[in-house]
């Protein structure tokens, strides 16, 4: 047997949540910690209402078109920050139940290993780029001309002195900051995805394998047969529990996943819209719509894929079971290979608040209700 563990770089991450009070520890909890994360959700709740009021008061309808993407993602995103916070018990058990898991030959083990490395390369890329676009976004306003790129609601006049200025621009880059931080959150729950979708191949493995027992000391007493047998039942019970911590994480899931469906669509039209009109007229700016752009498809996509991914290697599960050396047992245990199949018969599709397939069908209608609303804005505009 061989042990998975949960990933050195996902470790580094929830330590960061530790450090900066997202998370607390059993001796650590105190009303001081309590009133950080409060401090944390309400003060990245002011930029949602900040940028939804000044949508509302502001009568060029293209600054009001991104403000209200602003607020839907900020939105989203406060939601993902109030879930990673309060949520950090259930977050911890996802992780050591669906992370934490044993494969039973070194070939096995390898092959998990290979798609985790290439997964953690993949998550460090997108890191380095949000940390890219974010940097840009917070030294933009200290470049060239004295403007502020979002045109939100401030208790102050921004205009009056240096002094507002500067406040206003600190203000807009400590949201900006807080929001990479949750979008770390987003990262945690692709992971705990991926790792479902990876539990269904090495299921998929080991049933393919059934009997072989490769790696393993022999049993002495016990025939192929009983091996079979053996492993058989051991597969049922896995394949339960794989079913059952896929279903705890579409119950968790469900909401975020739920909002960033429904304003996804309208993010992504919003920020084609502003690139397609250069809303911005300024290179920053439109750098800043790219950004937009860029997190909203990739975020969608990321989250669909991975449950398409999940729907596809469990539908693999009756083929794989197939393939193993079920013709010579006995009439007893290929009942029980009948009743697996069964269970294996229909793939394991995430739906999020029983309407939307987690699935990449999922994510082109998501495509087309952008183009959709953004061809009713253009034809406004004109």
């Amino acid at each position: 047997m061989h042990y998975i563990e949960v990933h050195t770089f996902i470790n580094q991450i929830l330590s960061v949540f530790y450090r900066i009070g997202f998370w607390t520890r059993e001796d650590e909890k105190s009303p001081i910690k309590l009133r950080i994360k409060w401090f944390y959700v309400i003060y990245h709740s002011m930029v949602v209402m900040s940028a939804g009021m000044a949508s509302l008061q502001n009568e060029n309808k293209d600054d009001s078109i991104l403000l209200i993407e602003t607020a839907l993602v900020n939105a989203v995103l406060t939601v993902k920050l109030w879930l990673t916070m309060w949520k950090q018990r259930k977050i911890c058990e996802l992780l050591e139940q669906i992370c934490s898991f044993t494969v039973r030959d070194r070939e096995t083990f390898e092959f998990v290993n290979g798609k985790l490395k290439k997964f953690i390369n993949l998550i460090k890329i997108f890191i380095w780029i949000v940390v890219s676009l974010a940097t840009c976004e917070v030294m933009a306003p200290f470049v060239g001309e004295k403007k502020l790129f979002f045109n939100i609601a401030l208790p102050f006049d921004w205009k009056k002195n240096d002094f507002n200025y500067l406040l206003a621009n600190a203000y807009i880059c400590s949201e900006i900051i807080l929001a990479c931080l949750s979008i770390l959150m987003t990262i945690v729950l692709w992971y705990i995805m991926f790792n479902c979708s990876l539990r269904y191949q090495v299921l998929g493995i080991h049933i393919k394998k059934m009997g072989s027992r490769l790696g393993e000391e022999s049993k002495g007493t016990l025939d192929k047969k009983n091996v079979f047998r053996e492993d058989l039942s051991a597969l049922i019970k896995d394949c339960l529990l794989t079913r059952k911590l896929v279903c705890d994480i579409e119950s968790f899931c469900s909401t975020i996943f739920f909002l960033e469906i429904g304003t996804s669509g309208l993010c992504i039209c919003g920020s084609i819209y502003c690139l397609a009109f250069d809303v911005s007229e300024k290179t920053v700016g439109r750098m800043i719509h790219f950004s937009s752009l860029l997190y909203n498809v990739t975020g969608i996509f990321i989250t669909t894929n991975f449950g398409n991914e999940i729907m596809l290697k469990s539908n693999r599960l009756s083929y794989y079971l197939f393939e193993s050396d079920w013709i010579d047992q006995p009439q007893s245990t290929k009942m029980m290979i009948i009743i697996l199949a069964e269970c294996l018969q229909q793939p394991h599709t995430i739906v999020i608040a029983k309407l939307y397939p987690l699935t990449l069908e999922t994510f082109v209608r998501i495509l087309n209700f952008s183009y959709s609303t953004f061809n009713i804005l253009k034809s406004f505009r004109m």
